[in-house]
């Protein structure tokens, strides 16, 4: 927020983020959790970059205590592609709250992140750092991402929750967008693919639109029909 000159206004930004998810849960009338998203810094850490890890720390402390403020039911670590990175968001999260935490790194195509390590390893360090759930994100499409995230299934114990929100496909750009070719059809099938590996909690990053998340959600009511979902706390409302 710095370069955009709005560093002070940390809290504001996401207690209005907030407030906005809170209203749309309400018209919904259906049970849904609020998650607080947390994203990386886009900026490198030192020894690479200019932020030293305990300005990281305390940048990812400011944005959790805000989204706590605000009332969220657990909290979202996503798109991040450097372990080091996601540590110190973990650990500023975990310093302040014993919420769930659902920890996403974003991996390349040949199954590493950019700081080097694999799914395997990944998988484990978050788990040690107090992930709830751990998995993958954006980067990659249904098909790649089912390989990483298998890999991480298989290299943690039994206990833990993975997650995976594939991109819809590899994008093209047309003129000035970018267009994505994996349809809602298709992310349908990779959810039940995806269900009956193990994967406990599926969803869609760069691309999916409202129609690939109703066909994931369909197929995993058909998947699980004795899931229910559980009421999310009620709040007091948000000023």
């Amino acid at each position: 927020l710095a370069e955009h000159g709005l560093e002070q206004s940390v809290r504001k930004i996401n207690r209005a983020g907030a407030k906005i998810a809170r209203e749309v849960r309400e018209m919904s009338e259906t049970p849904i959790f609020l998650a607080g998203n947390i994203g990386p810094l886009g900026r490198l850490l030192a020894p690479l970059g200019d932020i030293e890890l305990t300005e990281a720390r305390a940048a990812f402390l400011e944005q959790a205590e805000a989204l706590l403020e605000a009332g969220v039911d657990l909290f979202l670590l996503e798109t991040f592609s450097d372990l080091s990175e996601m540590r110190e968001a973990l650990a500023a999260v975990r310093s302040v709250t014993d919420l769930p935490i659902v920890a996403l790194m974003s991996f390349a195509e040949d199954g590493t992140v950019a700081s080097g390590e694999e799914p395997w390893l990944i998988a484990k360090t978050m788990q040690e750092q107090g992930a709830d759930v751990i998995g993958a994100n954006c980067a990659t499409g249904p098909a790649n991402m089912f390989d990483i995230v298998t890999s991480m299934r298989q290299s943690t114990n039994e206990q833990i929750f993975v997650a995976a929100q594939p991109n819809a496909g590899l994008p093209k750009r047309v003129g000035s967008r970018f267009m994505y070719g994996a349809t809602p059809e298709y992310f349908a099938t990779s959810t039940r693919r995806f269900l009956e590996a193990g994967i406990h909690l599926v969803g869609g990053c760069c691309g999916t639109t409202p129609q690939h998340i109703a066909a994931m959600s369909k197929v995993l009511l058909e998947y699980a029909p004795h899931v229910a979902a559980q009421q999310a706390p009620a709040l007091e409302p948000l000023e």
